[in-house]
C-alpha cells in the first residue's frame, strides 16, 4: 500500500473522483468499494500502535481527510461507500518491530486479534460514512479463520456499528465451509460474496458452484463477484452477456453484484 499510495497521486485529485462518480450514477450503479489489503494506516489514528505508521502524521491526516472527502461525494452522488480489507495483514514496520517472522504473519495470534479489532472498530468510530465491510476470507488466515474474524472483526462492529452490513467473501470455497460459522447478533446482516463463474469466461448462467451458495445462504444473502481474471463483459461491451448476468441475478433475488477492475 505505501508504494501504491505514493503513485497514485490522482487520488488526491478530486476532479477525477466526481468524474467517476457522475459516471458510475450515470450508469445506475449505487455502491462502490475501496478495496486494500492493509487501508488501516492511511484512514485512522495509528498512536496506539506507532510502530504502525507508515507516513508522517501531517501525510496520514492529508489521508484521512481524503477518505472523508470521498466518502462523503460519493453519498451525494447515492453511492455507498464500502471497504474491503484482508482480516490479517501488518505494515513492515510493526512486523519488524514486533519481530513477527514471515511464516507467522497469517497467524490468528492475540495480538493478531486486538490489533485488527483495535483497526475496526477505530475505522466504524471515524467513517460513519460507511456503509459496511467487506472480509476476504480466501486468504491471509492460517487455522481458524471463522473464530478470528468473529472476534477481530465481528466483535469490534457489534461493539460500534451493529447496524453496519459485513460481507464475507467465499471466493469459490463450499458453501458448508463459511455459513453460519461467523454470527451476528440479532438481524444484523452477513451477506456472501461469491464468484458468479470460476476462472473461466463469464457466460449469463452462473457455475453450478454459485447456484449452491444460492440455495445454502438464500440468494437474499449472495453478492455475485463478476472478476478482473474473467472475460469482462461490462467493460469488452458484450451487452448481451452483461443484461443476461444482470437478469439472472435479479430472477435469483441475490443480494446484487460487484465488478472487480481490469487492472489496478
Amino acid at each position: 500500500e505505501p508504494y501504491a499510495y505514493e503513485h497514485n497521486r490522482w487520488f488526491f485529485d478530486k476532479s477525477v473522483w466526481q468524474k467517476m462518480f457522475r459516471t458510475m450514477s450515470g450508469c445506475g450503479f449505487n455502491a462502490i468499494v475501496l478495496a486494500n489489503t492493509h487501508p488501516f494506516p492511511f484512514v485512522i489514528d495509528m498512536s496506539v500502535y506507532p510502530d504502525a505508521k507508515v507516513v508522517d502524521d501531517a501525510t496520514a491526516g492529508e489521508y484521512q481527510e481524503m477518505h472523508h472527502w470521498v466518502l462523503e461525494t460519493a453519498l451525494d452522488y447515492e453511492i455507498a461507500p464500502y471497504l474491503l480489507f484482508f482480516p490479517i495483514s501488518y505494515p513492515d514496520s510493526l512486523l519488524k518491530s514486533r519481530r513477527i517472522k514471515a511464516q507467522d504473519i497469517s497467524q490468528p495470534t492475540d495480538f493478531a486479534v486486538e490489533y485488527t479489532n483495535y483497526c475496526v472498530r477505530t475505522l466504524l468510530a471515524s467513517y460513519t460514512e460507511l456503509a459496511g465491510l467487506i472480509v476476504d476470507m480466501g486468504e491471509g488466515i492460517d487455522g481458524n479463520a471463522e473464530r478470528f474474524v468473529q472476534q477481530a472483526v465481528v466483535d469490534a462492529m457489534e461493539a460500534v456499528r451493529p447496524d453496519v452490513p459485513l460481507y464475507l467473501r467465499g471466493w469459490q470455497g463450499e458453501p458448508e465451509s463459511l455459513i453460519g460459522r461467523v454470527k451476528r447478533r440479532g438481524s444484523h446482516r452477513i451477506v456472501y460474496s461469491v464468484k458468479y463463474t470460476g476462472d473461466c469466461i463469464v457466460d449469463e448462467t452462473p457455475d453450478p458452484l454459485f447456484a449452491r451458495w444460492v440455495e445454502a445462504a438464500g440468494a437474499e444473502n449472495v453478492s455475485a463477484e463478476i472478476v478482473a481474471s474473467n472475460f469482462e463483459p461490462w467493460t469488452s461491451f458484450s451487452f448481451d452477456v452483461a443484461e443476461g448476468v444482470a437478469s439472472n441475478i435479479e430472477r435469483l433475488g441475490c443480494d446484487g453484484f460487484s465488478l472487480q477492475p481490469l487492472s489496478m
